[in-house]
């Protein structure tokens, strides 16, 4: 075999001419080769022979249009299939061994063999295939492109004809059983998800979704067809809706227990978002158990192997609560590399993330953080998780509300204390504010803060001490708050 090395090769036409000789005989053969960036717009995955099947459109207009076909064992492009012209949509048929490409406004559709990696011979299913799903041994089923839209049953031994439908331009795909097929409609005030079943050869309406007006071109199915998404919204496999992720999906994995919506990663079960891609993908695929995720970066033109062990195992517990002023954050993670590093940041509205500078204790595989920095804003808290391999994921967000302001006197921490104890309290108005500490026969100890103060939180700290300085004995003391807004009490214990 011959190698070629195109590391340092810019974009672009190159010629030359390759020499070779045997038995005293020299040949020379013109070369030309055309180096170009990769860019994917949509991935197709083959289990069965872990591979990943990508397709870069090209310009639309000229037969510049490749099929990528990459190892998910060896992590690199094995080949590059030219697959025509303005490829828009392609579908993966185990039932055949075949994968479908369309080639929109052009009459072929393209056929490749997923065994030999080569094509066969093309189908003449018209110019506006536009949307492409398998349904089963024999039959594919394609949709047009634009406003009402035919939906055409073909099989695939001769591109006959089987059925069609009109439906409403949008998006769709077809269950593993290829026995059901799911639409979802597009810009139309009534816009809906339909399951239709085509075992007749006709769409015969067997289950719909609530409306969402105006619809979407983007309807994602988990691989094993139980969970379907459009318009952030997640159904069961009769349209039945489970809830909202917020955003549209992109991706589902196998089970569709994990969904991507740009660069984020959603727990689907606890519909909340684990954590972030290092890049927002175009497209992307994983393996079976979600173990490697494999996206396509834009800016660097690679698909590239992302370990996701950690989003899909270590993670299963992060919570904020407030805690008086302060919050806390807890964690579990379930498999843990020793060297493993944590870091919490926080984000209220308008600033960017900072890291949370406080310790971080650890019970078992439980671990706690409390920001002594928190405000009564509305904040956001994300906990990024850097394993012994480096590779780090960030989970969030948690939030936490915004905490009312009212005329207040707080928890004290901590309580029973020695020597000292912090005191918190909230105004609703600038004033005059008193907080003094009694005993409990009434009689003056300490008097804490005399002065005028701004609306907000406020701590003071108490160093079990009286206005002359002496220490108090031990004991249960009265902490009294006093404005023109009224007067909170509450007892504290100071214990030796």
């Amino acid at each position: 075999g011959i190698d070629f090395v195109f590391d340092d090769l810019p974009n672009g036409v190159h010629t030359g001419v390759m020499n070779m000789s045997a038995c005293g005989i020299q040949y020379d053969f013109q070369v030309s080769l055309e180096v170009f960036t990769m860019q994917l717009s949509q991935m197709a995955v083959d289990h069965q022979r872990s591979h990943i099947f990508g397709l870069h459109p090209g310009s639309g207009v000229s037969n510049d249009a490749f099929l990528v076909v990459y190892c998910m064992i060896s992590e690199k492009v094995e080949k590059a299939i030219p697959i025509g012209i303005n490829p828009t949509d392609m579908a993966l048929n185990y039932h055949e061994d075949r994968l479908y490409v369309t080639n929109w406004q052009n009459n072929l559709t393209r056929v490749v063999d997923l065994a030999s990696f080569s094509e066969l011979q093309p189908l003449d299913l018209g110019p506006d295939v536009y949307r492409i799903n398998a349904l089963g041994s024999g039959r594919i089923i394609c949709e047009e492109e634009d406003q009402w839209v035919y939906t055409r049953i073909f099989e695939t031994t001769n591109g006959e004809i089987l059925g069609f439908n009109m439906l409403r331009e949008g998006d769709a795909e077809s269950d593993p059983t290829g026995q059901y097929y799911y639409h979802c409609d597009n810009n139309s005030s009534n816009a809906r998800l339909h399951k239709y079943d085509t075992a007749s050869n006709n769409l015969e309406e067997v289950a719909i979704s609530p409306p969402h007006p105006y619809g979407s071109r983007n309807l994602v199915i988990s691989g094993d067809g139980s969970r379907l998404f459009w318009r952030g919204y997640v159904y069961d496999a009769d349209l039945n809706e489970l809830g909202s992720l917020g955003s549209e999906v992109q991706w589902a994995s196998e089970d569709g227990r994990w969904a991507v919506c740009g660069r984020n990663i959603y727990d689907v079960d606890a519909m909340n978002q684990v954590t972030q891609l290092p890049f927002t993908p175009t497209t992307l695929a994983s393996n079976l158990d979600f173990a490697m995720v494999y996206a396509f970066n834009p800016g660097s033109g690679l698909i590239e192997a992302i370990s996701t062990t950690l989003v899909s195992n270590a993670l299963s517990n992060f919570q904020a609560e407030r805690d008086g002023r302060r919050v806390r954050l807890v964690w579990e993670v379930a498999e843990l590399d020793t060297d493993t590093q944590f870091e919490v940041l926080r984000q209220t509205d308008g600033h960017n993330m900072e890291s949370v500078d406080a310790a971080v204790s650890q019970n078992g595989q439980v671990f706690l953080l409390v920001d002594p920095e928190a405000t009564s804003q509305s904040c956001n808290y994300w906990l990024n998780i850097t394993p012994k391999s480096g590779n780090s994921f960030l989970y969030g967000p948690v939030n936490v509300a915004e905490v009312p302001v009212v005329f207040d006197l707080g928890k004290n921490y901590p309580n029973p204390f020695n020597p000292e104890t912090n005191i918190e309290f909230t105004t609703m108005a600038p004033g005059l504010v008193m907080l003094r500490v009694f005993d409990l026969r009434g009689h003056l100890v300490a008097t804490l803060v005399n002065e005028k103060l701004s609306a907000g939180w406020h701590e003071v700290v108490w160093r079990g001490k009286d206005d002359h300085g002496r220490s108090a004995h031990s004991g249960v003391y009265l902490v009294q708050l006093q404005s023109a807004q009224g007067i909170r009490s509450k007892k504290i214990m100071l214990m030796k």
